[in-house]
């Protein structure tokens, strides 16, 4: 039988909440359906809107560069569409762009699915999804 997942680790939900700037003066339970709504709005970002968690999770050398480059990431949502868009369409063929595209589909991918939610599953919801199976 699995166990209900509940937040155990209030104190890194604080934290994470602090670094995305959600207010923590509210009780546990308000604090985490505020946490999942900013995460799950900043999914739902359109391509040319920055994602705020990416702002705030990824390194500051990395940022320059990836703006510098032109593919600071905006909502995954919005970057899937506009990458399939041009490139299963044929629309763009360029090498290089489909490269540009495919790392700055991958940023949002790693800094916020991969990134957030990790945070929230395993440090404040102190839960760890079972390995694999080989």
């Amino acid at each position: 039988m699995e166990k209900p997942l509940y937040n155990k680790g209030t104190r890194k939900t604080y934290s994470l909440c602090r670094a995305l700037r959600i207010p923590t003066a509210l009780s546990d339970e308000e604090v985490a359906l505020m946490l999942c709504n900013h995460v799950e709005a900043d999914f739902n970002r359109k391509y040319d809107e920055p994602s705020q968690i990416v702002e705030t999770l990824a390194p500051k050398e990395r940022k320059e560069v990836w703006r510098k480059l032109g593919i600071f990431p905006g909502g995954i949502y919005g970057e899937m569409m506009y990458s399939t868009s041009s490139c299963l369409t044929n629309v763009d063929g360029y090498y290089a762009s489909l490269a540009l595209k495919a790392m700055r589909l991958a940023l949002p991918w790693l800094t916020r699915a991969r990134l957030s939610t990790n945070s929230v599953r395993i440090s404040c919801l102190e839960y760890e999804a079972p390995p694999h199976a080989s």
